[in-house]
């Protein structure tokens, strides 16, 4: 079947937006290494040309996560407490991944670990190994209105499969970190 000339213009154009705005991200820097035991360590950072206020918020606000990842969220900010996103309409919802924080230092690190993943996304892999498993996320103000995120996966022994769950947050970050750099962005006004 022939795709009509309209619609191979529109996917052209779609796919050339979706380029530009890829373009337009800063780079994420991969300073991922392993241990002298051969465990992976995944540390990636992006610089946000936002204050270190705003990373912050993205990061741990209802409003912050929604507008970066695109989806409904909840958070408790604390000690024990969480960070939940995702399709559902409630907080508890089988369709949303719920974190749960294991140290927050406010405006500078949090701390944490999947407590459920949502029941829509693709199964992780080696998924009984994720309690093994952290995510750090730290922020260092770099300049007025500039903000380094490093973003950290530890837990990923080689002598298990917890490896693969590290591989897979080491393959699909950088795109998370460029969807928040561009969600941070102020919208530029028209001509």
């Amino acid at each position: 079947m022939r795709m009509q000339p309209v619609i191979m213009v529109a996917a052209l154009l779609a796919a050339s937006a979706i380029a530009n705005a890829q373009k337009s991200a800063p780079a994420v820097t991969d300073a991922s290494f392993r241990t002298a035991g051969g465990d992976l360590i995944v540390r990636q950072e992006i610089v946000l040309d936002v204050p270190l206020e705003a990373a912050w918020a993205a990061l741990t606000t209802p409003q912050g996560l929604a507008r970066w990842l695109k989806v409904h969220a909840w958070t408790d900010v604390r000690v024990g407490g969480y960070l939940e996103m995702g399709a559902g309409k409630a907080a508890g919802d089988p369709r949303n991944t719920r974190q749960r924080i294991l140290a927050v230092v406010p405006r500078h690190l949090l701390v944490y670990q999947l407590e459920h993943p949502s029941s829509e996304a693709p199964p992780f892999p080696h998924a009984e190994l994720l309690p093994h498993v952290v995510q750090l996320v730290e922020l260092n103000a770099i300049a007025p209105g500039r903000t380094r995120w490093t973003q950290s996966v530890i837990g990923c022994r080689a002598s298990d499969g917890s490896a693969a769950i590290c591989d897979f947050y080491r393959a699909g970050n950088p795109d998370y970190l460029r969807e928040l750099a561009l969600a941070l962005k102020p919208p530029v006004a028209p001509p």
